[in-house]
């Protein structure tokens, strides 16, 4: 039985569509990493295969691997390469099937169910997030920063524009109160991130939901992870997804970890189904 190791490697555009389409057609494939290039991923690998890298030579990956638990199934999957769990772990689960149905065209899964209203090149409306949002569990309503209600219910969550209400919009973030955990979430699509001048600091919380989420008498608890592309208008649909994801049972962990770690089309995708 091989032994696996978690490595740090960069693997380009080409070489993922060629690594999905191997494990599709149940092949193995033939790659060169180059080992000069900032890694983007983190795979799993034979110590052999490593030394084969780090000589400069080709590495096979076999069909076996590519299927095996702690081989490049985790990079096959975003919450398994994130989490460093084997397909058999409860928490992966879901992904397995998910993800997995999807990649080898097996199973049958239903057709997935969009949200309601169109976005537009500015984004979406207060209007549309309550016609969708309206009937989910716990949903309180649409806020803007100085808009905010004096005290949160023991279950509750929202959707926050970071404007005032006079305001335009700009970024949409959410928050939910789980009467099951000892904290209170606080999601940004953006994470840790600047762009065009704008700072999405780790951490950084406006002090009018600062305060509110205390309310709660609770920790606060933030993602860190960058999900969303800086150019893309679904800040306010990757908040939807994020709630309705909450209601279905998942955890926080799992459901920042059903997307990958970094923008990708997999996530603008992703979040367009409830």
């Amino acid at each position: 039985m091989s032994n696996y190791i978690k490595k740090k490697v960069h693997l380009s555009d080409g070489q993922k569509d060629k690594l999905k389409s191997a494990f599709r057609k149940n092949e193995e494939i033939t790659l060169r990493i180059d080992k000069s290039k900032s890694p983007n991923y983190d795979i799993y690998l034979t110590k052999t295969q490593i030394n084969h890298i780090n000589q400069g030579k080709r590495i096979t990956i076999s069909k076996t691997q590519l299927k095996k638990n702690g081989g490049f199934l985790p990079f096959l999957i975003p919450i398994l390469t994130s989490l460093g769990l084997g397909a058999t772990s409860g928490a992966a689960g879901w992904a397995t099937k998910k993800v997995l149905d999807k990649i080898s065209g097996s199973g049958n899964l239903k057709k997935n169910e969009k949200w309601k209203g169109s976005v537009s090149s500015s984004g979406i409306s207060n209007v549309m997030i309550k016609k969708n949002m309206q009937k989910e569990k716990g949903f309180r309503d649409v806020y803007t920063v100085d808009s905010l209600p004096k005290k949160m219910r023991k279950f509750e969550n929202g959707i926050i524009n970071l404007d005032i209400s006079t305001g335009l919009g700009t970024h949409w973030v959410c928050y939910y109160n789980d009467p099951k955990y000892n904290f209170v979430e606080y999601f940004d699509s953006f994470g840790e991130y600047v762009y065009e001048g704008i700072k999405f600091k780790n951490g950084y919380i406006p002090k009018n939901i600062e305060n509110y989420l205390k309310t709660s008498k609770k920790q606060i608890r933030y993602n860190s992870s960058f999900l969303q592309q800086p150019t893309s208008v679904k800040r306010g649909i990757f908040c939807m997804k994020y709630i309705r994801e909450r209601n279905k049972g998942k955890s926080p962990v799992d459901v920042l970890y059903s997307s990958t770690q970094e923008p990708s089309d997999y996530n603008e995708n992703f979040v367009l189904n409830r």
